[in-house]
C-alpha cells in the first residue's frame, strides 16, 4: 500500500498542515573547498514548541563547532549533536550558561543534526556553526541550448487605427506596433521609462499620441504616434485590472481617454488626455440597469454618450456623458444582434456601433439605437475568418475600412465597409521547435516535454542531444470544460507514462498521452476550497501522485489523480512557483518570501528552509543526486547553489543572452543519466532551455 494511501487510512480525512515558520538558516562558505558556516534562527517554549532541530551536511571528516545565545536570559536552552546515524555525539559543556557551545572532532562526512530544547522558559535564539564543507562543487558547464526564439508575427490584443495607420498591443511579445496600410511595420516600442511592457492588452489613438493599456504593470502609457518613442510625461494614475482602452470625446467636445476596468470593480474611468479622473461610468459586477459585469472595451460617439461591451453580461450597454443609463442591447445567442462574449467595441463618425462579437467570432454593426445592420467576418482559419476574435477597430470617413483583431491566429483582418475581406496584418503562427517563454519542462527517459507558455502549447523533443523537436499539441482555450490551454506554466510525467499540465489561468491540470492524445482526465476548478486551485504555477510526480504549486492560493498540495482527492495541504507559502521531489522531501520555491522550504513528502510537514538572505524572487528549485540543492534566483538572473543543510556553494551566471547567461531563469531539472548530472534551466525571456553538465 503507498505512503498516501496509508495516510487516508489513518486519519480518513484531508490532511491541513499550516507551516510553523520557526526557523530560517542564512548559510555561507568561505570557499567551496573549506570550513562552511551556518546560522539558524528560531523560537522555543518549554511549556509549547520546545525542541527544534538544524541539519548540517559535511563534506569530511574536521571539527565542528557550535554555539548557542537567546535572549530573554531568563530562559533556559540546551544544545545537542547527533551523528549521521541518530546517535547523539555531543552536548554542550554547560546546560545552564549562555552561550552554549559544542566543539566535536567528526571522523566522518554525511549530514549531522543539531538539536536546541527549551528546558525553561521561551525564547528567540541564534545557533551558529561552522563545519567542514563540501570538498568538490563543480562550477555547471554549458553544454547546449533546447529552442530558442519562436513568436507569432502578432498577437493583437488590441487595436486602434488613424489615418490609415495601425497600431496594435501585441501582447505575447509585450510590445506595441504602428503599421501602414501595405502591413509593413513602422515601428515597435517595448517599454516605456525602462520598464518594459506586460501584457498590453490595447491601445488607443488620440490627437497625436498612442495610450496603452499595459495591464501586467497595471498602468497607462503614452507614445509618439508617429515614431512610437515614449513621450516625456506619462500618467502616474495606478489601476486595477485594465481590459480595454481608446480614445474619445465628451459632451463638449473635448478629448477623453476611456479605460475599462475589470477589477476590483467593473467600471468605465473617463479621465483627460494627461490622466485625471473626471468620472466613473458604472458600477458592479452586477446584472441591472446601470451596471456593468467585467467589460472590455468602450467607446463615445460624437455627442459624449458611451458604449460599453458588457463581456459577460452579454450586450452593448449605453451611458450618457455624464454617465446616465440610457439602455442596453443584446443577450446571449448566435442569432443577429446576439452576443457571446463581446469583447471589443467602436464606432464611425456616422455614429454606427461595431462590436467583436468573441466566441460568435464576428464583428457586427448596429446604428446608435441598437438595430442591427450587417456582419463582418465568419469564424475559420482562412482570411477574413477569426478564431479568436479581440477587438474591432474603424477608419474614418463616410465609408470606412473595418479592422478585426484574431488574438491566437496571429492576425488582424481588415474588410471594406461592403463586407469584403481586403487584407491581413500579420498571420504568420510561431514556428514548431521554439519558444515565446518556455516556463516549464519534463525531461524523461526517452522524451522532453516543454510548456511553450506564451504560445498555448506543449512541444515533445528527444531526452538525447541534439534534442530533435518531435511534435506539438495545444491551442488557446479559455474556461473550464475547454480543451485548449491558458498560459500553461508546467507538466509532468506520472508512473504510468501519462502527461499532466498545470494549465495556470485555467485553474486545473489537463492529462494527456505522450502523442498529445487527451485522455479526459482533469483536476480542479477555479478557487480557494477543496479541490479547487488558483493559478497552478508548478506541478511534480511522485509516482502516481502530484505535488502542485497552487500559487495564487499560496500553497502546496498533494493529490492523487486516481480519486481526485487531495492527501495534504501546506500553508505558509506566498506565491510558490517551482517544486521539486527528491529522496522523500518536496523542495519548494517560495517566490514571494524569496527562499527556500523543504516538505516531508509523506506529509507535508515543514523540514527547513533557508535562503532569504541570498535569494531573490526564485522561480525555479531542483536537488541533484548528491543532495544539493539548486535555485533560479529569479530577479537577479542566476543560478544559487546550496548543500542540503541550505549552506551556501556557489552562484553561477547573470544577466544576458549568451551561454550561461539568463534573462527570467525559472523551472530547473536535474538528470542523471549516462554518467553525467546534468542542469535544466527554463531561460524564460531568452525563450530557451539552456542545458549544463554540473558533475
Amino acid at each position: 500500500m503507498s505512503e498516501h494511501r496509508l495516510l487516508r487510512k489513518r486519519t480518513g480525512r484531508r490532511l491541513v498542515i499550516p507551516m510553523i515558520l520557526a526557523v530560517a538558516a542564512t548559510v555561507m562558505t568561505v570557499s567551496p573547498a573549506s570550513a562552511a558556516t551556518s546560522t539558524f534562527t528560531g523560537s522555543l517554549d518549554a511549556s509549547g514548541t520546545n525542541w527544534q532541530a538544524h541539519n548540517v551536511t559535511l563534506g569530511g571528516a574536521g571539527t565542528i563547532n557550535a554555539s548557542l545565545d537567546w535572549s530573554p536570559t531568563s530562559a533556559n536552552l540546551n544544545l545537542f549533536l547527533y551523528d549521521p546515524s541518530g546517535t547523539l555525539a555531543a552536548s554542550a559543556v554547560s546546560l545552564t550558561t549562555r552561550p552554549e557551545t559544542i566543539t566535536f572532532a567528526a571522523s566522518s562526512g554525511g549530514q549531522w543534526k543539531l538539536g536546541v530544547r527549551a528546558k525553561s522558559g521561551s525564547a528567540s535564539y541564534t545557533l551558529s556553526v561552522s563545519y567542514p564543507g563540501s570538498t568538490t562543487n563543480p562550477v555547471p558547464s554549458y553544454v547546449r541550448t533546447i529552442g530558442g526564439p519562436g513568436h507569432a508575427d502578432i498577437y493583437p490584443s488590441g487595436i486602434d487605427v488613424a489615418g490609415g495607420t495601425l497600431y496594435v498591443a501585441d501582447t505575447g511579445d509585450d510590445q506595441v506596433q504602428a503599421y501602414d496600410g501595405q502591413g509593413n511595420v513602422l515601428w515597435t516600442t517595448a517599454k516605456v521609462n525602462g520598464k518594459v511592457f506586460s501584457n498590453p492588452r490595447d491601445v488607443a489613438y488620440l490627437a497625436g499620441e498612442v495610450y496603452v493599456a499595459d495591464t501586467g504593470n497595471a498602468r497607462v502609457s503614452v507614445l509618439d504616434a508617429t515614431t512610437g518613442a515614449p513621450e516625456a510625461t506619462q500618467w502616474t494614475r495606478a489601476f486595477g485590472t485594465i481590459m480595454g482602452i481608446s480614445g474619445g470625446v465628451d459632451g463638449n467636445g473635448d478629448p477623453v481617454v476611456l479605460v475599462s476596468q475589470s477589477l476590483p470593480v467593473s467600471t468605465v474611468q473617463i479621465l483627460s488626455p494627461g490622466g485625471t479622473l473626471i468620472r466613473s461610468i458604472g458600477t458592479g459586477p452586477g446584472t441591472g440597469n446601470g451596471q456593468l459585469n467585467e467589460e472590455r472595451d468602450a467607446a463615445t460617439d460624437s455627442a459624449g454618450n458611451v458604449y460599453v461591451a458588457d463581456y459577460k453580461n452579454q450586450r452593448i450597454a449605453k451611458f450618457g456623458p455624464l454617465g446616465a443609463w440610457i439602455g442596453s442591447w443584446g443577450s446571449m445567442g448566435t442569432g443577429n444582434g446576439q452576443f457571446r462574449l463581446p469583447y471589443g467595441v467602436d464606432l464611425d463618425d456616422q455614429g454606427n456601433v461595431y462590436v467583436a462579437d468573441g466566441n460568435n467570432e464576428r464583428i457586427q454593426k448596429f446604428t446608435s439605437t441598437g438595430a442591427f445592420l450587417k456582419i463582418y467576418g465568419a469564424a475559420g482559419s482562412g482570411p477574413g475568418q477569426f478564431q479568436m476574435l479581440r477587438r474591432v477597430a474603424v477608419g474614418s470617413g463616410t465609408s470606412p475600412d473595418v479592422f478585426g483583431a484574431d488574438l491566437w491566429q496571429y492576425k488582424v483582418e481588415r474588410f471594406a465597409q461592403t463586407g469584403t475581406y481586403e487584407m491581413t496584418y500579420g498571420g504568420a503562427p510561431p514556428p514548431v521547435g521554439l519558444f515565446n517563454e518556455a516556463y516549464g519542462f519534463s525531461v524523461g527517459p526517452t522524451w522532453t516535454f516543454v510548456a511553450d507558455t506564451t504560445n498555448q502549447r506543449i512541444q515533445r523533443f528527444s531526452s538525447s542531444s541534439p534534442y530533435s523537436f518531435q511534435l506539438t499539441w495545444g491551442e488557446r482555450g479559455w474556461g473550464e470544460g475547454n480543451p485548449g490551454f491558458n498560459w500553461p506554466r508546467d507538466l509532468t510525467v506520472t508512473s504510468d507514462g501519462h502527461v499532466w499540465v498545470a494549465d495556470t489561468k485555467n485553474n486545473r491540470l489537463t492529462e494527456f498521452l505522450p502523442d498529445g492524445t487527451p485522455t479526459g482526465g482533469s483536476l480542479g476548478s477555479v478557487g480557494s476550497g477543496v479541490g479547487q486551485l488558483n493559478y497552478p504555477y508548478a506541478i511534480a510526480a511522485s509516482g502516481g501522485d502530484l505535488l502542485v504549486a497552487d500559487s495564487k492560493n499560496n500553497r502546496v498540495q498533494r493529490w492523487d489523480p486516481a480519486t481526485g482527492s487531495v492527501l495534504w495541504t501546506a500553508t505558509g507559502f506566498s506565491f510558490p512557483r517551482d517544486l521539486s521531489v527528491n529522496g522523500g522531501h518536496v523542495w519548494v520555491a517560495d517566490t514571494k518570501n524569496s527562499r527556500i522550504v523543504e516538505l516531508d513528502l509523506a506529509d507535508g510537514s515543514m523540514v527547513q528552509s533557508f535562503g532569504v538572505s541570498t535569494l531573490h524572487g526564485p522561480e525555479g528549485v531542483a536537488v541533484d543526486p548528491g543532495g544539493n540543492v539548486w535555485v533560479a534566483d529569479t530577479l537577479w538572473n542566476r543560478l544559487v547553489e546550496f548543500d542540503p543543510s541550505g549552506g551556501f556553494i556557489q552562484k553561477f551566471g547573470g544577466a544576458g543572452a549568451g551561454n550561461n547567461q539568463f534573462n527570467w531563469p525559472a523551472h530547473l531539472e536535474i538528470v542523471q543519466a549516462s554518467g553525467q548530472v546534468q542542469l535544466f534551466v527554463a531561460d524564460v525571456e531568452n525563450d530557451r532551455i539552456q542545458v549544463f553538465s554540473i558533475g
